[in-house]
């Protein structure tokens, strides 16, 4: 018979049977799963150790490793994706608090075959880019939850950054003398007559009183103040009062341009510090009203993180300060609408102003708004859930 005539057969029993050992599979994982993540602790703890307990131990070491390693290969694919999951996710939540630490840890996990540095990436920090590794068999669902591990990292250092502060900003545009980390969100200024979008992040200085001097910076600006340093660009303090930048005559180009660079970047700050105090006393509800129990009124909604701005799956800018007002009507239907977002955040919700019908999840609501209400809603949640457990724990 010409097998170009043959009939294709398919049999609903396969996809039955393929069923039933996926479920097999997925109970293993779940069965192996706690068991991984107790390897992973014990060899962590077993590192630190002094070389007389390892070598007492040494045995113990090379059982859990050859575990360890022996179910990062498992032939079924629910279970390698449980030890990598258990893996990496012990790993990028780890204790870090600095940049260095972070690319230490990224270098680590490139070294140790979990991550891969490759130009195109969709895992993206300090201007380099990763991909987990093709043997974890992630999809999708993997990737998202270690792409949010990744944006909790960059969330770490960013608190440790600002913990760093002696003085406040407005302590420092009044000529106090301390330290002082910032947050600068992205905007755009005129430069020569023409419009120039500079990015954001978080930068940190240092005042005698008289002199701001910039020391450190993360995000967008950090190329442009590592230059500043490099060129002794100080700032002086009372040219804050002007609404124009600086002009130092005799003063080298390069270093007049940071310096106006210097004096844009505080003033953005000064200006996002004046928007966060004023936004609270507009709301009439409290988060956990508005996205836990859908109540109606204005919300001051915050994402605790640092939110990146996609094109194509890549990461092409970040927002360090994510908050805005928003309110719940009900018309019949329960409706969401933007009351005031700050300056940095004109151009982000520009397609997104206007009443829409909330839906479920917020799936009447235009994108980005879409996709930050459902983060800021997960965040809440789970805020709320964790207090709930320390106030049984308080109880008992």
């Amino acid at each position: 018979m010409n097998s170009e005539n043959k009939r294709l057969t398919f049999d609903i029993d396969l996809i039955e049977q393929a069923e039933i050992q996926a479920e097999k599979e997925r109970q293993e994982a779940l069965r192996v799963y706690p068991d991984i993540q107790a390897a992973i602790v014990w060899l962590d703890r077993a590192r630190l150790a002094s070389r007389e307990a390892r070598e007492k131990i040494g045995p113990q070491i090379k059982e859990a490793q050859k575990f360890l390693q022996d179910n990062l290969f498992h032939q079924a694919p629910a279970v390698r994706r449980a030890v990598w999951r258990a893996v990496l996710g012990f790993e990028l939540t780890r204790t870090i608090n600095t940049r260095a630490e972070v690319e230490t840890l990224l270098a680590s996990l490139v070294r140790r075959g979990f991550l891969q540095e490759i130009p195109d990436g969709y895992l993206w920090l300090y201007g380099k880019a990763y991909q987990i590794h093709p043997n974890s068999l992630f999809g999708d669902p993997e990737k998202t939850e270690v792409r949010n591990l990744f944006g909790n990292l960059l969330s770490k250092v960013k608190e440790g950054f600002l913990a760093r502060s002696t003085i406040t900003i407005e302590e420092l545009f009044s000529g106090s003398r301390g330290e002082c980390a910032i947050e600068v969100p992205p905007g755009k200024v005129e430069q020569n007559g023409k419009e120039v979008w500079l990015g954001g992040g978080v930068l940190y200085l240092r005042s005698d009183g008289e002199y701001i001097t910039p020391e450190d910076a993360m995000g967008s600006i950090e190329g442009g103040i590592q230059e500043a340093e490099k060129l002794g660009v100080r700032l002086r303090i009372d040219s804050l009062k002007s609404n124009q930048p600086p002009f130092v005559p005799r003063l080298d180009h390069v270093k007049g341009a940071k310096l106006r660079l210097l004096w844009w970047l505080l003033k953005r700050a000064r200006r996002l510090d004046e928007e966060k105090k004023g936004f609270p006393k507009k709301a009439t509800i409290s988060p956990e009203e508005f996205f836990l129990k859908k109540g109606l009124g204005v919300c001051l909604a915050t994402f605790p993180g640092v939110w990146e701005v996609k094109e194509e799956g890549k990461v092409i800018s970040r927002i360090h300060s994510m908050f805005f007002l928003v309110e719940r009507r009900e018309e019949g239907t329960k409706r969401i609408h933007i009351v005031e977002v700050p300056t940095h955040l004109g151009d982000f919700f520009a397609q997104c102003m206007g009443e829409h019908e909330e839906g479920d999840r917020y799936e009447g609501c235009p994108q980005p708004l879409r996709a930050v209400l459902q983060a800021i809603s997960g965040h809440v949640y789970r805020e709320a859930r964790a207090a709930r457990r320390v106030g049984q724990i308080a109880n008992t």
